[in-house]
C-alpha cells in the first residue's frame, strides 16, 4: 500500500528512479510505447556511462576560443577587477561596523569612503564583464554555427544518407547554444568565483590559520563532491542531447510527410514513436534531477558545516583573546563570501561539464573533413575548355549503407561530346547511379566477385580523359545542368531559384549580403530566357509578383516546379545536361509541356558554342528512341548500346523492353516477335481468339483498338 501511495497514474514509485515510466508514463503514448521508451533508455544508460575525452574536447575548443582573443582578454581583465573590488568589500565592511560602534569618526568615514569605492567600482567592472561576456555569447554561437554548418554542407554525399536531418538541425540548434554557453557564461561564473575563492582563502589565513584549516578541511570535502557530479552531469548531458537530437529527427521527419501520415492512418503510430523518444529524454531528466537533489542536499550540509565549524572554532579563540571580534566578524563575512564562491564553483564547474558533453558531438561534427574535392587545398584540375566526352571504364559502386550489394558491377560505356545519350533499363538496373557519378557525387567502389572472391577494381569515370577524382568538383558541376524526377526548390524568389549557383553560395562565405558580378538588369534578363526555353514564363507573369514572387516547394504544381528546375539548369549555360526520370510523374498535359522544354534545352548550343552533351535517364522508352546513343543497362552493366533502329534489329534487351513497354509506337510494324502483333497504328498488341472473335490488349492488359502514339522528345 505504502508503494502505492506516491504512484504517478498508477505507476508505483517504489520502482528504481531511473525507470522513467515511474516519473512521466503520459510520455511512453501507452503501454507499448512505455516498453520502448525503457528500451530506449536502456540504451542511454549505456551512452551515459561511456567517459567522453576531455581533453580532445578543451583541445577542440581552444580554437574556436581563440578567435575572440581580444573580446576574451578584455573580459578576464573586468572580470578580475570586478572580483578584486567585491573582495575588499567584507573587510571594509566590517571596519565601517566596528568604527561606528568605537565612535572613532574618522575610522568610520574613511571605511565608509572606502566601502562606497569599492561598490562603485564593482558595479562598474561588472557592467563591462557582463556586456563583453555577452557579446563572446553570441560571436562564438555565429562563429561555430557558421563553421558547423560549412563543415556538413561539404560532406561526402555517403554522409547525408546515413545521417538524419533532424539530428543535425538539433546539432545546429541547441547543441552550438550549449557550446557557446559553456565558453561565454559558465566559464565567466567560474572564473569569477574561483578569483574570490582564492584570494578570500589567503584573506583568510592572514586572519587566522586555525580557522582557515578547519574551514578548508570542508571545503575540500565539498570540491571532491562537486567534481563526482561534475563528471556524472557531462555524461548525462551528452545522452540528453543524444536522446533530444533522435526527438528532433522523429518530429522533422513526421510532420515533412504530414500528408503521407495522414493518408495512411499513421498518427498513433508516430505519436507512440514520439512518445518513446520524449520518454526517453523525460529518463536522462529524472536521472539529472535525482543526482542534483542529492548535490543540493550534501552541498546545503556541507556549507553549513563550514559556517558552524568556524563560528565554534573561531568563538573560542575570541573567548580566548587569541582574535578580536571585528576579526571575528570581518573572518565570517569572508567564510561566508569562500563558502558561496565554492558553491557556484561547483555549480558552473558541473554546468560546464554538460556543457562539454553537448560540445563533444558538435565540435566532432565541426571537425570532420570535408570531401576530397572541396578542400582548399587540394590540387585539382580545371580544364581550359569543357568538351564534354563522358567515360565509365569498369566501374564498380555500392552504397555505403549497403557495402555488399554492388548497384554497378564492371560498368562501361561512353558518351560522346555534343551527342544526347539515354540510359534505359528496369528499375535497380543502375540508371540514376550512373548519372550521380557523373556529376561527381558519388565515388566508384571496388567489388568482390561471388565467383573466387576475385576483388574488381573501382573503376574509373572520366571527362575529356580526365578521371573525375582529379577535377575540381565545384568548377566541373558549374558546367553542369541537372534536372531530376522530383525538383526541389528553395524558400526563395522564382528570380532567385532560376539563378541558384555555386557563385552565389560562395558569396555568403564572407557573411554578408550577396554580391553579383552582372547587374540586377542582367540577371533578370538571364532569367527570363532561361525561363522562356523552359516553357515557364508565362506562368511566372501569372503570379502575384512575378519573378519576386517567394516560392517553395509545395506552392506550385509538379509541372511547374519541374519547368523552373529546367530553367534552373539553362540558366547555368551548362555543357553537360542531365535529366533524370524528368518526366516520369507528370500528367499527360504536364507531360508536354515539360518535354517541349526538355527538347528547347537539347537543342540548345552549350557554353562552348556546341551541342550540350545530354544523358536522359528514362523509364519511358518513347522519351529517348530519338537519342544519338541509347545504353541499355541491366542488374549494374551496360549491355547494350547503339542507336533506336540498331538495338530493335538485334532483338535483345532493349527490344524486350519495347515490347513489354506501355508506350506505344516504339516498335515499327512488322518487326514484332512471334508472341505478338502489331496493330495498324504502330503499337504493340497482344491478340488473343476467343470463340469467333479475337481480342486485342495491350501490354498492360486493356482492350484496345486504337491506340494514340504519345509525344515524344
Amino acid at each position: 500500500g505504502g508503494g502505492e501511495a506516491g504512484s504517478a497514474g498508477g505507476t508505483p514509485l517504489s520502482r528504481r528512479w531511473w525507470d522513467v515510466s515511474a516519473f512521466a508514463p503520459e510520455l511512453d503514448g501507452g503501454e507499448a510505447a512505455g516498453k520502448g521508451a525503457k528500451k530506449d533508455a536502456t540504451a542511454v544508460d549505456a551512452e551515459a556511462e561511456a567517459a567522453p575525452d576531455v581533453r580532445a574536447t578543451l583541445a577542440r575548443l581552444w580554437p574556436l576560443a581563440a578567435e575572440q582573443g581580444r573580446v576574451y582578454a578584455c573580459a578576464t581583465l573586468a572580470l578580475a577587477l570586478a572580483a578584486v573590488a567585491e573582495l575588499a568589500v567584507p573587510h571594509f565592511a566590517s571596519a565601517t561596523i566596528f568604527g561606528a560602534a568605537s565612535g572613532d569618526q574618522s575610522a568610520f568615514r574613511s571605511a565608509v569612503g572606502a566601502l562606497s569605492a569599492c561598490a562603485a567600482a564593482h558595479a562598474v567592472f561588472s557592467g563591462m564583464r557582463g556586456w563583453l561576456f555577452s557579446v563572446l555569447n553570441y560571436r562564438m554561437v555565429r562563429s561555430l554555427r557558421r563553421k558547423l554548418f560549412g563543415t556538413l554542407v561539404r560532406q561526402e554525399v555517403e554522409y547525408y544518407d546515413e545521417k538524419d536531418v533532424g539530428e543535425l538541425t538539433s546539432r545546429l540548434g541547441s547543441d552550438v547554444q550549449a557550446v557557446a554557453r559553456c565558453l561565454g557564461l559558465n566559464l565567466n561564473v567560474l572564473l569569477r568565483n574561483a578569483i574570490k575563492g582564492v584570494f578570500g582563502s589567503i584573506y583568510l589565513f592572514t586572519l587566522s590559520p586555525a580557522l582557515f584549516f578547519t574551514t578548508a578541511g570542508i571545503g575540500l570535502l565539498h570540491w571532491f563532491f562537486t567534481q563526482r557530479y561534475g563528471e556524472l552531469s557531462r555524461r548525462l548531458a551528452r545522452a540528453q542531447q543524444d536522446a533530444a537530437a533522435d526527438a528532433g529527427r522523429i518530429a522533422e521527419e513526421t510532420l515533412s510527410l504530414a500528408k503521407l501520415v495522414r493518408q495512411l492512418g499513421g498518427e498513433a503510430r508516430e505519436t507512440a514513436r514520439y512518445g518513446r523518444a520524449a520518454g526517453t529524454i523525460a529518463h536522462v531528466n529524472a536521472r539529472q534531477a535525482v543526482a542534483y537533489g542529492f548535490y543540493c542536499v550534501v552541498g546545503g550540509g556541507l556549507y553549513y558545516a563550514t559556517k558552524v565549524g568556524a563560528l565554534l572554532v573561531g568563538g573560542g579563540m575570541a573567548l580566548a583573546g587569541a582574535i578580536t571580534a571585528q576579526e571575528l566578524t570581518a573572518f565570517m563575512l569572508y567564510v561566508q563570501m569562500v563558502i558561496e564562491s565554492a558553491l557556484a564553483c561547483g555549480e558552473q564547474y558541473a554546468a560546464i561539464m554538460e556543457g562539454l558533453g553537448s560540445c563533444e558531438k558538435v565540435l566532432a561534427m565541426a571537425s570532420r573533413p570535408v570531401a576530397a574535392q572541396l578542400r582548399p587545398n587540394a590540387r585539382l584540375q580545371r580544364l581550359p575548355q569543357l568538351r564534354g566526352d563522358i567515360c565509365l571504364q569498369d566501374v564498380c559502386f555500392a552504397y555505403a549503407g549497403r557495402p555488399d550489394a554492388h548497384v554497378l558491377c564492371g560498368t562501361t560505356l561512353r558518351m560522346t561530346a555534343g551527342e544526347t545519350t539515354a540510359l534505359v533499363g528496369r528499375s535497380g538496373s543502375g540508371k540514376s547511379t550512373v548519372a550521380q557519378l557523373i556529376q561527381g557525387l558519388y565515388a566508384p567502389t571496388a567489388a568482390a566477385t561471388t565467383q573466387n572472391a576475385v576483388e574488381l577494381p573501382a573503376g574509373e569515370v572520366s571527362v575529356d580523359g580526365v578521371d573525375l577524382r582529379q577535377l575540381d568538383a565545384v568548377w566541373l558541376r558549374a558546367q553542369m545542368g541537372v534536372v531530376g524526377q522530383e525538383p526541389r526548390l528553395f524558400r526563395a524568389s522564382v528570380l532567385d531559384n532560376i539563378l541558384y549557383s555555386g557563385a552565389a553560395e560562395a558569396a555568403t562565405q564572407g557573411g554578408g549580403e550577396l554580391e553579383f558580378e552582372e547587374g540586377d538588369a542582367a540577371r533578370r534578363a538571364r532569367a527570363e530566357r532561361a525561363a522562356v526555353a523552359a516553357n515557364a514564363h508565362e506562368f511566372i507573369m501569372q503570379l502575384p509578383q512575378g519573378y519576386n514572387t517567394t516560392v517553395g516547394s509545395s506552392t506550385l504544381s509538379g509541372g511547374q516546379k519541374q519547368r523552373l528546375a529546367i530553367a534552373r539548369a539553362l540558366a547555368r549555360d551548362p555543357t553537360i545536361l542531365i535529366l533524370d526520370e524528368a518526366t516520369s510523374a507528370l500528367d499527360a498535359e504536364s507531360q508536354q509541356l515539360v518535354s517541349e522544354a526538355l527538347q528547347n534545352a537539347i537543342s540548345l548550343p552549350g557554353a562552348n558554342g556546341r551541342r550540350r552533351t545530354t544523358l536522359i535517364v528514362a523509364h519511358r522508352l518513347s522519351t529517348v528512341r530519338t537519342a544519338d546513343s541509347i545504353v541499355v543497362m541491366d542488374r549494374g552493366e551496360a549491355v547494350e548500346q547503339g542507336t533506336h533502329e540498331e538495338l530493335l534489329a538485334l532483338e535483345g534487351a532493349y527490344y524486350d523492353l519495347c515490347r513489354r513497354s506501355q508506350d506505344s509506337g516504339l516498335i515499327d510494324e512488322g518487326t514484332a516477335g512471334s508472341d505478338g502483333e502489331v496493330g495498324g497504328d504502330g503499337a504493340l498488341a497482344v491478340c488473343e481468339g476467343e470463340d469467333d472473335a479475337e481480342v486485342c490488349e495491350t501490354a498492360d492488359g486493356e482492350p484496345t483498338a486504337v491506340v494514340a502514339p504519345k509525344p515524344r522528345v
